[in-house]
């Protein structure tokens, strides 16, 4: 029961970085400013991240038929409920695994070709992700008044990003280069990541041959992830530039690059609290109150858990099977995956 504990802890150590979040800043207005949102931009949120739910579906589909395999669309659409329900309480989001779970179960697909399907098209994301990350840091760079003719900055903000996306596409797709860093197996993790990063490799081809329909879907995906994100801010009264296309372009940014916080190895489920923070220290550069970046990160958890609790069915229904501690072991056991060609 080892990882049963991990877990309480990770829950104990998420409440209390929550508590001394609304400790240090005034609850009653981070309450107010909720309360006092526009509710119809908070429920055309929630329409349009089913919509976000839908695009990662539709990638998960097209990468399983590139392997082969013809599960139905509503299924695929479940278990990527259940896994994103399942990410929403788990630390690194890693219980988003789950999709890949179910689709096994279900579908009789074997685990390291549903693994696959979940791990392949991350490395399209991490591109957007850095990529955003970039964008933020030269707009915080323009913001603060020390950096702001600072061209050295800028160039090492966005070598060390460029350095990131090379080296992670090197560990994917080229044959030998990671296995010279097969030490990293002998520490905590490592093992585990060497594993993942194995898996992709021996598969990279088939992505490959479908590369433009995933940056494809991924573009889409990630420009309605904006949208859903903006409505939000606009439900707070939200405005960093003009109100319309520019704020819209940087919360685009702002919301590939804020999401990274959630997918850190914290002891803290996905990112609980130290996300919200992320939000609120960022948002403060532009004008915006801690209060108002707390209740927007707050709202933005909210509108996914809403939406993702329609997968509590298929993820009640595994556990009803296989027990709760079966979600933690598979897990735990990714790294010893049959790898096939």
């Amino acid at each position: 029961m080892k990882n049963l504990k991990d877990y309480l802890i990770n829950i104990g150590i998420t409440i209390l970085i929550f508590a001394l979040i609304l400790s240090i800043f005034d609850i009653s207005k981070i309450a107010e400013i909720i309360l006092k949102s526009n509710y119809y931009l908070i429920i055309c949120a929630l329409g349009v991240y089913t919509a976000v739910l839908i695009t990662m579906s539709v990638r998960l589909r097209e990468v399983l038929k590139e392997l082969g395999y013809f599960p139905k669309f509503i299924q695929i659409f479940k278990s990527n409920l259940a896994g994103m329900l399942a990410s929403d309480f788990t630390p690194a989001r890693s219980g988003y695994f789950f999709t890949a779970f179910s689709l096994s179960a279900k579908e009789k697909i074997p685990i390291n070709d549903s693994i696959l399907t979940i791990l392949g098209p991350q490395l399209f994301d991490f591109t957007i992700k850095a990529f955003s990350l970039v964008m933020v840091i030269m707009i915080v760079i323009d913001k603060l008044e020390g950096l702001k003719d600072n061209i050295f900055a800028t160039i090492f903000a966005i070598l060390g990003i460029v350095f990131a996306i090379l080296f992670f596409g090197c560990l994917v797709f080229l044959e030998g280069f990671l296995y010279r860093f097969s030490f990293i197996k002998k520490f905590p993790l490592g093992n585990k990541f060497y594993g993942l990063f194995d898996l992709m490799q021996k598969k990279s081809h088939k992505l490959m041959n479908i590369k433009w329909k995933i940056i494809g879907i991924t573009l889409t995906g990630w420009a309605v992830k904006g949208l859903e994100w903006f409505l939000i801010a606009k439900a707070l009264g939200i405005t960093i530039f003009d109100g319309g296309i520019l704020d819209y372009l940087f919360i685009l940014v702002f919301q590939g690059t804020t999401t990274l916080i959630q997918f850190i190895p914290l002891p803290t489920l996905a990112g609980g609290g130290a996300s919200e923070l992320g939000f609120s220290v960022i948002l403060i550069l532009f004008g915006v109150t801690p209060e108002t970046g707390i209740a927007f990160g707050l709202i933005t958890r909210f509108v996914m858990i809403i939406v993702d609790s329609f997968g509590a069915f298929e993820l009640v229904q595994f556990i009803k099977r296989e027990g709760i501690t079966k979600i933690f072991k598979e897990i735990n056991s990714i790294d010893h995956f049959e790898l096939t060609d």
